[in-house]
This record gives structure tokens, C-alpha cells and sequence, in this order.
């Protein structure tokens, strides 16, 4: 039996064939590439159709492992329909595909039965679970909420550029790099030329990107990018305390996994976080989940479909993976 396990995010794709010994037969990340800001016009750069060009190669690549006349069960945090698609195109059998939301993938795959999960990748969302309750705040996307996410800083940042020449208290480093990935050169008019950028409707995961690039500034010391991600820092701890007060929990000890692109690769922002959350919350086990979420995914399978352990099929997978992964 074979377990396919999909992680789609807002610019990837990541995922992972496995069986049910925990052994690892693939596992395969794809992104989509943005060449330039001409590359809005794409009709794959939007949202659905980004989704289905990263999600089909992520599976065609994951299905050099399949073992034929294996039984496959897949698994993924919603977009079913593009995965079914998917794998009617690449003739794949398949048993059924679950559904279960991203912060449960983390949980799984850290071998968690309780705690806090906050995930800061394109966007951002937190949540608390336990065999008993659960609670996902946020993940509402960049209007209505995604605070502390990619995508969050990202805007915060051009937004910062274009008011860079308003005084020397506004001038950022990040300008240079900013100005010549979305204009393709330097500019003294910098807040009117990034109209036209934005007339275009980029879409979120494209902002986003540009999240890393203040932390690079941040960390060579600019003033601007480091209050950007320190802001940024607060209002996802933010979301994290809401969830802390409401389940009213008395355990200091939970576990906070942190998720996201934003937050495993970024340690200045996770540094950052962490201390917000520790003025906050009386909360100190604090850490990047150490391998990727779609594992997490294989783990729910195989302990509800053929009713493993728990956690002698997660130490199992979970070793496995820290060697795939080194």
C-alpha cells in the first residue's frame, strides 16, 4: 500500500511517496517560476491555474516511485478536484483522496498529539489542536487577514520603497534590489513608477517573494526592513495569543511548531517571532518543524486506514526523512 501525500502552496508544490513500512519510494518540490513581472500576463500566474501546473508536476514527478499494482491512497489540504484531474491525466489508480488542513500535516509529521501550530509561508494562519478540540485562526487571505505572513511583509516592503525619497528617516537599502526586480532599474521616481506595477494586480505570491529581501537588509542592518519584520513578528504572535487565551490552556509546556516557508527559512524572523511570543506567553518550547509537512500527510494514513501506531510509523518516517533531507 502506498501513501501520496500533497502539500500545495502559494508558489509550490511539495510532496512524498511513501509505504507502509515508513520507507520513502519519492519525493518531489516544485515551484512556479516568476521570469518577470511580464510574466503576470500568463494566465498559469493566477491563482488556480498556478495551482494546477505546479500540482501536476510535483505528482508526475512523485509517481517514478509508484510500484505497479500498488494500492495509493493520497492525501492533500483541499484541492481536490486539480489533484483528481492530475492524476486522471498521468493514468495513476487511486483508492481515495483525503482532505486534512496544513496545520495537521505539521502535527503529524512532529509526532504531536497536542499543540500549537503557526505556519508563515505565502500567507500565515496559527492553530491548536488536541484529540479533543481544535482552533485555526487566520488563513484568510492578504485582505481580510494573513498577518505575519510572506505576503505581508513582502507588500510592507515595496510600500516602504516607494516612500523611500520622502525623507532621510525613510531611506532603505531595499530599494536597489526592490526597484530593479519590478522596474528592471534604478529609479528617482520611485513611488509613481510602482503604480504601473500594481495596476497589474500581482497576485500574492509574487509580493511575497520579496520578503526575502528584507531580511537580507534586515540583516545587514537596515532600520526600515528590520521594523518591517519585527512588526510583522508581533502580529503573527498576536494570533497565536488569541488562540492561547480562548482554549485558556495552563500547560506552558505545549509545543509551538512553526511552519512556512517564511518562518523555517528566515532565522532572524523566527528569532524575532519567538521573542514576541515569549513576552506575551508563558509558552518556551518554540521550533521549526524539521522536516516538510507533506510527511505529516503519509502519517494520518497510515495510522487511520490501516490502523498503525501512531508513533512507532512516525519515529519510523520521521528518521527516514531527516536522512532523505540532509
Amino acid at each position: 500500500m502506498l501513501f501520496l501525500s500533497l502539500d500545495p502552496g502559494g508558489t509550490k508544490c511539495e510532496g512524498c511517496l511513501c509505504n507502509e513500512k515508513g520507507e520513502i519510494l519519492s519525493y518531489s518540490k516544485q515551484c512556479y517560476e516568476y521570469l518577470n513581472t511580464e510574466n503576470m500576463s500568463s494566465p498559469n500566474f493566477f491563482g488556480i491555474g498556478r495551482s494546477q501546473e505546479v500540482i501536476f508536476k510535483c505528482i508526475e514527478d512523485l509517481s517514478k516511485g509508484i510500484v505497479k499494482g500498488s494500492d495509493i491512497y493520497v492525501i492533500a489540504p483541499g484541492l481536490r478536484s486539480i489533484i483528481k484531474s492530475s492524476l486522471e491525466k498521468l493514468n495513476i489508480d487511486y483508492l481515495e483522496i483525503y482532505s486534512l488542513d496544513e496545520p495537521y500535516f505539521i502535527l503529524c509529521a512532529e509526532g504531536l498529539t497536542e499543540g500549537f501550530i503557526v505556519i508563515s509561508g505565502t500567507g500565515a494562519e496559527a492553530c491548536y489542536k488536541s484529540p479533543k478540540r481544535k482552533i485555526i485562526l487566520d488563513g484568510l487571505g492578504p485582505v481580510l487577514g494573513d498577518y505575519g505572513s510572506g505576503y505581508s511583509i513582502g507588500l510592507k516592503s515595496i510600500k516602504a520603497v516607494a516612500k523611500s525619497e520622502w525623507s532621510k528617516e525613510c531611506e532603505t537599502s531595499m530599494s536597489e534590489k526592490i526597484n530593479n526586480i519590478i522596474l528592471g532599474k534604478p529609479t528617482n521616481n520611485q513611488g509613481w513608477d510602482l503604480i504601473k506595477f500594481f495596476t497589474r494586480n500581482p497576485e500574492r505570491s509574487y509580493i511575497a517573494k520579496f520578503a526575502k529581501i528584507t531580511e537580507q537588509e534586515a540583516e545587514k542592518g537596515d532600520r526600515v526592513a528590520l521594523c518591517i519584520l519585527r512588526e510583522e513578528a508581533k502580529a503573527l504572535s498576536g494570533t497565536l495569543k488569541y488562540i492561547y487565551t480562548y482554549i485558556n490552556s495552563q500547560n506552558p509546556d505545549l509545543p509551538v511548531v512553526c511552519g512556512g516557508s517564511i518562518l523555517t527559512k528566515s532565522d532572524l524572523y523566527f528569532s524575532l517571532f519567538k521573542e514576541e511570543v515569549q513576552k506575551a506567553l508563558p509558552l518556551s518550547n518554540i521550533y521549526k518543524s524539521k522536516i516538510p509537512p507533506c510527511y505529516g500527510g503519509c502519517v494520518y494514513l497510515a495510522t487511520n486506514i490501516l490502523n498503525l501506531s501512531y508513533e512507532e510509523y512516525q519515529k519510523t518516517l520521521y528518521n527516514n526523512a531527516l536522512k532523505y533531507h540532509k
